[in-house]
């Protein structure tokens, strides 16, 4: 675990080890302890609604749909290989489209022309993103997937509002990105199904 914040671009790919749970039951720790407190503090609601009030369809949606789509848009290029490259310009359409609400035509020509750099000039473009400067790619992905919760937060204070989203998102997202780059794409979308699952769980036991 202390190779994300070290070097990303070292963690060798292994089997599961039951270690991980630690270090999953403490980030579900930290969650309740410090980032939803901090939301609270500033006025923002935190774990409190982000999974409550739910009917089956939300849950099935919470805990199987969303890892899936968000781990293979987020987190597929993290593999370090060039044939999985193609998730970054994807991401980063997604991102665009939350901040800057482009239209889908758009959307549509800037995920193309990505996309056709990538079948192009594949080699360079992985060298430099996945091999001379993954340690980067890997704190943007996270990063990117913490901004992408944006409309999570209910506050208007923009910068606040950053704050909230790194403190409560950055650090569950650097663990998703060390399964995915140790273990591979299915732990980590298997890691955040349990994610949600728990917060599902734990918020029927301390909110309701």
């Amino acid at each position: 675990m202390i190779s994300i914040s070290i070097n990303p671009k070292k963690i060798q790919s292994s089997k599961f080890h039951s270690k991980e749970f630690f270090f999953f039951f403490l980030l579900i720790a930290y969650a309740y302890l410090i980032a939803d407190p901090l939301s609270a503090y500033f006025g923002a609601q935190g774990y409190q609604t982000s999974f409550t009030n739910t009917n089956g369809h939300i849950i099935l949606f919470s805990v199987v749909v969303t890892p899936f789509i968000e781990e293979l848009i987020f987190r597929t290029h993290l593999s370090g290989r060039r044939e999985d490259i193609w998730s970054l310009p994807v991401m980063i359409c997604v991102l665009l489209y939350i901040f800057f609400d482009i239209n889908l035509y758009i959307m549509s020509v800037i995920l193309l022309t990505g996309l056709a750099g990538i079948i192009f000039f594949n080699k360079r473009i992985s060298m430099f993103f996945l091999d001379r400067y993954f340690n980067y790619t890997f704190l943007f992905t996270s990063a990117g997937f913490a901004l992408a919760h944006f409309g999570m937060v209910d506050i208007e204070i923009v910068h606040i509002k950053v704050l909230i989203l790194f403190v409560s998102y950055f650090p569950i997202s650097l663990y998703y990105g060390y399964i995915r780059k140790k273990y591979g794409l299915i732990w980590s979308i298997g890691t955040h199904s349990l994610n949600n699952f728990t917060l599902i769980l734990f918020n029927t036991i301390i909110y309701a």
